[in-house]
């Protein structure tokens, strides 16, 4: 039988002789009822073998709804029961549910069933849920992989890959009787859709103007570490953990990550938190003048990880424009930093414009460079040419390719021989400190770090770093700030080396993510607090207040520029993906104003 409780239970029912070869059928309508067929426009469906909206007539139709007492007072406002259910006239002239009137998708012209799509693929032994709208198609399994559902539901329904999304999860939702939780698919799905958006929208701000798709990854992309951060900020954001190895996974997998998840993972990156603690040394330092360096340094040894892990196959592959892509965000708020001394001073800091005030000819007091403080950003550039131009051997490639430790440890050598003999050949003092052969070395270790996957490896890197860190503290001078310095890089490099991820508590891991992405900006921007901003309180202020608002606002200074940067990225790459609707509007204005003659216009005038 087939029935529902606003016609009293009942209004199909079948003889058992007449069910055999007709199980799948509700039989014939009642005594003194009867169905008919809605299409979608409403009209009446009499052909075989076309679904439609399945309606009951007869004396057993309840007389309506009611909502109060008044409502029981009318009279009959139901003549005709809608059952939801879509149906067919069979040619045996029985009629067969085939799903729901709200499980079925129109696509691409094509009328879809969710339940029929959901027993055709059981037929297969890929049991799974569907569900869907008149834009694509959603499989929600269990078992199985991804790939082999959606092959399936692409030849079942005819639909190609942009139409169809599958997911795996833990378990498939149900209600207490044991049917599917649809409703609880329905709001999963809508929060895929929405972390599949948030997440294309980071890699594609990110990466912008480079054009990301679904099948696109961090590292395919030639991520560096200024990326990393980010999307690893956006992961945090979207999904509420970073999985571990997703740089290495496209963005639709990145996706489906969400769907699997339970729980938040309590970890973070050792890279990122290094990065964090670096720029609060570099801060803490410079607000404070305590003998705390090693800040910059940390940063330098970064350099060499990210390089050495993210950046590594753009250059044994020569594609060296991406590998200076960095730059492209690095250069801007630096050289917006020259424009703003330069009309401060009025005078240009040429030395500072070409990237090499740390060469030691320039000098700040003279406002030939900017003050010493910007030499990071210097040494990076230059780190970055050097780098670029060694793998431009064919030889550094291969080696690079095959043997990466190998080659970090070559690195190693010519970089101690550079330290070692730079300030005989060229002295320049104790501004030599800022020079790319004095940190040479530290991003060679963290190139090695990056390649110490053996226990072998990271054995050779330890020794390596408990001979050099106490001598690099000999040679900068042999005093306190000198060995907290070098004892802060042995402690990162052996973090790197032996220790990738590092467990963290939940509200602790987006303001250590926030301040990690931000630490560049940071970097450039968090001495105008107390310089600028602050400058006219240093007296009546107590110490301790002002150097306290002189770091945490020099972090917030940074956050924000960082922030607004990020932004202008994001209009600049809306504009840009709707260059061609801004061109055809911008067309189409002027052939109209084309076609408009001025009044005071006459022809051959």
């Amino acid at each position: 039988m087939y029935g529902a409780s606003e016609a009293t239970a009942r209004m199909s029912l079948i003889d058992v002789v007449q069910a055999r070869g007709a199980e799948q059928s509700i039989g014939f309508p009642v005594t003194g009822g009867a169905f008919e067929l809605l299409g979608s426009d409403g009209t009446i469906i009499e052909q075989t073998g076309v679904p439609g909206e399945l309606c009951f007539r007869g004396p057993n139709v309840m007389m309506g709804y009611a909502a109060c007492r008044e409502d029981l007072a009318r009279g009959q406002t139901c003549l005709k029961l809608k059952t939801g259910d879509i149906a067919l006239l069979r040619e045996d002239g029985l009629h067969e549910i085939v799903g729901r009137k709200s499980r079925f998708s129109k696509i691409a012209g094509v009328r879809l069933g969710h339940d029929a799509v959901e027993i055709a693929m059981a037929k297969r032994q890929m049991e799974c849920a569907v569900i869907g709208d008149d834009k694509e198609l959603m499989l929600f399994h269990e078992r199985g992989s991804s790939a082999d559902h959606l092959i399936a539901a692409a030849q079942i329904t005819g639909l190609g890959s942009t139409r169809l999304k599958a997911v795996q999860v833990a378990e498939l939702p149900r209600l207490p009787n044991g049917k599917l939780d649809y409703s609880a698919l329905k709001a999963e799905s809508g929060q895929t859709a929405r972390v599949r958006d948030d997440l294309e929208a980071v890699f594609a701000n990110s990466f912008f103007p480079h054009k990301v798709s679904p099948t696109d990854s961090f590292a395919g992309l030639g991520g560096d570490s200024l990326k990393h951060v980010e999307i690893s900020l956006g992961l945090e954001r979207c999904l509420g953990h970073i999985p571990a190895g997703w740089e290495t996974m496209p963005v639709s997998r990145l996706v489906t990550l969400q769907a699997l998840s339970h729980g938040k993972s309590g970890s973070l990156s050792t890279e990122l938190v290094i990065r964090a603690l670096a720029i609060l040394m570099v801060v803490l330092q410079h607000a404070t003048l305590w003998p705390v360096p090693g800040g910059a340094a940390a940063m330098t040894v970064l350099l060499g990880f990210a390089m050495g892990r993210f950046q590594l196959p753009l250059l044994t592959k020569a594609q060296f424009p991406v590998f200076f892509r960095p730059l492209l965000r690095t250069l801007p708020p630096y050289f917006l930093l020259v424009a703003g001394y330069a009309l401060a001073w009025g005078q240009v800091p040429w030395a500072s414009v070409f990237l090499i005030g740390n060469f030691g000819f320039a000098d700040p007091v003279h406002h030939t460079m900017l003050p010493y403080l910007y030499w990071f950003v210097e040494a990076f550039f230059q780190l970055l040419l050097l780098i670029g131009g060694i793998f431009m051997l064919p030889s550094i490639r291969k080696l690079g390719g095959e043997h990466p430790f190998r080659l970090g440890l070559y690195f190693l050598a010519a970089a101690l021989v550079l330290r070692y003999l730079s300030p005989w050949i060229w002295d320049i003092g104790n501004r030599k400190l800022f020079t790319l052969p004095w940190i040479l070395p530290l991003a060679a270790f963290g190139w090695c770090a990056a390649h110490a996957d053996t226990s072998r490896r990271r054995a050779i890197l330890l020794c390596l770093a408990l001979v050099f860190m106490p001598l690099f503290a000999l040679q900068g001078g042999n005093w306190t700030g000198s060995w907290f310095k070098y004892s802060v890089q042995f402690v990162v490099i052996v973090a790197l080396a032996y220790l990738p991820v590092v467990s963290f508590p939940a509200r602790l891991r987006r303001p250590v993510l926030i301040i990690a992405h931000a630490s560049f900006h940071i970097y450039l921007f968090h001495r105008f607090v107390p310089e600028v901003l602050l400058s006219a309180f240093e007296d009546d202020l107590p110490r301790i207040i002002f150097t306290t608002s002189a770091v945490a606002g020099g972090l917030l200074l940074g956050i924000a520029t960082c922030s607004v940067e990020k932004a202008v990225v994001r209009v600049m790459r809306r504009l840009w993906e709707n260059r061609e609707t801004l061109c055809s509007l911008q067309n189409w204005s002027a052939g109209r104003f084309q076609t408009v003659r001025s009044p005071w216009e006459t022809p051959g005038r």
